[in-house]
């Protein structure tokens, strides 16, 4: 026979092990299994209170029945949800479970079929269908810090260790099972603010990537996608089997760090001018300069016609004049809009250009893109601002290198990318992940309206050459392809083509 001191020392234990368990299933099933044990209960029922005020039940177990529905036994509870209030507003009192949580009191039945002051009707039924007899009935409430009820359990029959006779719950069956809905309180409570505060982070992270969107929409919705391309690529590493990386395996915690860095990594463009952002052609600042330099253009053919009626040139001059401005035009908006590949030839008849100003010969003239060197200096700055505000941040312990990830995202593995011309050895690998995700989204992105959507074959190709020029992880980006990360986001998140 149980002694009291070994049920007073079982039940420290279940505190420890209440406190310690973070999944809140198991957590219910270790109370009710734990109240089931120390008071030798042949059945048990846990319910929780929902916020429409009513009581839900999670789990019912018989022992004599081998009845076992709810938690993790994969059977579903087919029973209504509990009223506390009748439909004319007043407490649900008849019902033993709805008195308990409305009066935040302990009830204790010596015999349900006696019992007056409750409505067992529904026992009575469960009984008759099952062949079960309920005798004793215990029902205690569940409050969390705040005095609030937020679960129930209900202990049944309790079975007396040497006859195995069915008996009535004792003073001390109440006490013991009062002091562990106490430290069950305290642990569903814990662990429902731990759960609301990571609901409340989860929602401000993606508040966070939802403002960085909309403050561009040339970018589409970049910093909601680089985090699916990411985890997609997470978990591609995990089922490698062969390779460098087969030993490689991402915990759920560190999988969750990863997103919170890709939802994040471009925060820093939140206070990135707008018209560098968005730029779509390369004479576009505040203003889009490509209309000053055709307003020009048509104030030089003016002055030509007037040239031509005070007849200070000749009609063939004027012709040619009008000619060669057309010509400037014409190559002038090709360029802008990158359709012209800058040649030594371009170079130096752009550079001729009496019209234009240095900044717009450098505008014109930039090689490859649409942003000056000036530009990208503003742009790469990003960089170090997202890692000055998230460096900012109280990041708990499962979240102490989203830092390191999310301002790594622009760095090499060869060295040369920025901010600080990290190498390999320098970066971790959730952050060379994030690296390759940002790459892909960009040159994945249906959306974007400064260049024409590519084929995924184009897009490995030129994926290949920035590994084979350092900037991406080679061993990644095999596993990449190997495990067809591409074609799987393309086929969810893009266009067919």
């Amino acid at each position: 026979m149980t002694t009291l001191l070994e049920k007073v020392t079982r039940l420290n234990e279940i505190g420890i092990a209440l406190s310690a368990e973070r999944n809140v299933p198991v957590l219910l099933e270790k109370i009710l299994r734990n109240a089931k044990l120390l008071t030798n209960a042949d059945g048990a029922t846990i319910y929780t209170v929902l916020p429409d005020q009513k009581v839900r039940f999670e789990i019912i177990i018989t022992g004599s029945l081998g009845y076992y529905h709810g938690g993790s036994s994969g059977e579903p509870i087919t029973f209504s949800a509990i009223d506390l209030y009748l439909s004319d507003g007043v407490q649900n009192n008849r019902h033993m479970v709805a008195y308990a949580v409305n009066n935040k009191t302990s009830v204790k039945i010596d015999d349900a079929y006696v019992a007056e002051e409750f409505d067992f009707s529904g026992t009575r039924e469960f009984d008759k269908a099952t062949g079960y007899r309920t005798i004793a009935v215990l029902t205690i409430p569940i409050m969390n810090h705040e005095h609030e009820v937020i679960a129930a359990m209900q202990l049944i029959n309790p079975i007396d260790s040497i006859t195995q006779a069915v008996t009535t719950f004792t003073l001390e069956d109440l006490q013991l099972s009062e002091s562990l809905a106490s430290q069950a309180g305290v642990a569903l409570a814990n662990q429902q603010l731990m759960e609301n505060q990571l609901a409340l982070s989860n929602s401000l992270i993606r508040l966070f990537a939802e403002a960085i969107d909309e403050k561009s929409p040339a970018e589409g919705n970049h910093a909601k996608r680089v985090p699916i391309v990411s985890e997609m690529l997470a978990e591609a590493v995990n089922n490698t089997n062969d390779g460098p990386l087969k030993k490689i395996h991402f915990s759920d915690d560190q999988l969750y760090e990863l997103m919170v860095a890709a939802f994040l990594h471009d925060c820093g463009k939140l206070i990135t001018p707008s018209y560098i952002v968005e730029k779509k052609n390369k004479l576009e600042t505040i203003i889009d300069c490509i209309e000053l330099i055709n307003t020009r253009i048509e104030v030089m053919k003016r002055d030509a016609k007037i040239a031509l009626l005070e007849k200070k040139i000749t009609p063939q001059v004027y012709e040619k004049e009008i000619q060669d401005l057309e010509n400037n035009q014409k190559l002038i908006d090709r360029c802008n809009t990158c359709e012209e590949p800058i040649t030594p030839e371009i170079e130096k008849l752009i550079d001729s250009l009496v019209f234009l100003t240095p900044d717009e010969k450098e505008a014109v003239l930039i090689p490859r893109g649409n942003l000056t060197k000036k530009e990208h200096v503003i742009i790469q700055h990003h960089v170090e601002i997202t890692q000055r505000m998230l460096g900012q941040l109280v990041l708990p312990k499962n979240l102490e290198e989203v830092v390191e990830i999310a301002s790594n995202h622009h760095e090499w593995v060869g060295g040369g990318g920025y901010p600080r011309g990290l190498i390999k050895e320098q970066l971790s690998l959730r952050a060379r992940i994030l690296a390759i995700s940002d790459a892909f989204e960009a040159l994945s992105a249906p959306d974007r309206p400064y260049k024409k959507r590519l084929p995924l074959p184009k897009i490995y190709e030129i994926m290949e050459k920035m590994v084979k020029e350092g900037h991406l992880d080679p061993d990644l980006f095999e596993v990449f392809q190997k495990q067809n990360v591409g074609q799987e986001y393309v086929k969810h998140y893009c266009a067919p083509d």
